[in-house]
């Protein structure tokens, strides 16, 4: 994975293949949304996405991804491969969870790669200056 120093918290684990075919990059400043739902985005590559929300997302479930950074925002389609709980507090009566999700994004147009690579290009490039 590429990095800048920053990465996903302590005690979230977020699983390394070693036949992944995409270089996964972490993006400060990149925002995301799952179903409309704010997620923290933890790594991006052509292949889909990493990231933590506040619910657990059913495996094999299709979803409308909007990924937004300086100005530029795209809308994909994903399936969720995996989803694990990644902490959980109890408090009081009740009990908050986070989940670490994978996901795949699912037959992209050459126009969304060409707008996924450029996302990339241009959030890599400000983030090494």
């Amino acid at each position: 994975m590429s990095t800048n120093g920053e990465g996903p918290k302590p005690g979230i684990s977020f699983p390394e293949r070693r036949n992944r075919t995409q270089t996964r990059h972490v993006l400060p400043g990149t925002t995301a949304s799952v179903a409309k739902a704010p997620v923290k985005l933890h790594d991006l590559s052509l292949g889909g996405m990493g990231f933590e929300c506040a619910q657990s997302l059913r495996v094999g479930k299709k979803y409308s991804v909007l990924i937004s950074g300086h100005d530029v925002a795209l809308t994909l389609d994903g399936t969720v491969r995996w989803c694990r709980i990644a902490t959980s507090k109890f408090a009081g009566a009740g009990t908050s969870a986070s989940y670490a999700v994978g996901m795949s994004f699912d037959d992209l147009s050459i126009e969304n790669v060409e707008a996924l690579y450029a996302f990339l290009g241009v959030e890599l490039s400000r983030t090494v200056s």
